[in-house]
């Protein structure tokens, strides 16, 4: 997709208007974040209205695919850190340790989060 026609907040509402459905193909995520960021700097964001402000965020909304808590938490890190960085983070899961229980039982008790668990015990 090429933007660089629109230059105005009123083409970008045009376009807005004017379109059903977009798709945006960019490859990765880090490139998809630094074209945001680009749109943010390339329309003032933090220098406009309220309403044009809202008027970026559907603009962005509509061809990124976000979600709107997704471009709002996105704008909260440009205004805070004057960029748009990905931090890929990975999720770890929660171990699961066994307590060695005497033979003969059938279960082990297990924390889980703080809390007890009961799994049956490998014998």
């Amino acid at each position: 997709m090429n933007d660089t026609q629109l230059e105005t907040l009123d083409q970008v509402r045009q376009f807005l208007e004017g379109t059903e459905t977009v798709s945006f193909q960019i490859e990765s995520k880090k490139a998809r974040y630094r074209w945001l960021q680009h749109i943010l700097v390339k329309f003032r964001y933090l220098q406009l209205s309220k309403t044009d402000k809202g008027l970026i965020c559907r603009y962005l909304r509509k061809l990124t695919g976000y979600s709107p808590a997704q471009v709002k938490r996105l704008i909260r890190q440009y205004r805070k850190t004057g960029r748009l960085e990905r931090k890929q983070r990975t999720a770890k899961g929660f171990p699961l340790k066994s307590i060695s229980m005497p033979k003969g039982h059938g279960f082990a008790l297990t924390p889980y989060k703080g809390a007890l668990g009961i799994i049956n015990a490998i014998t």
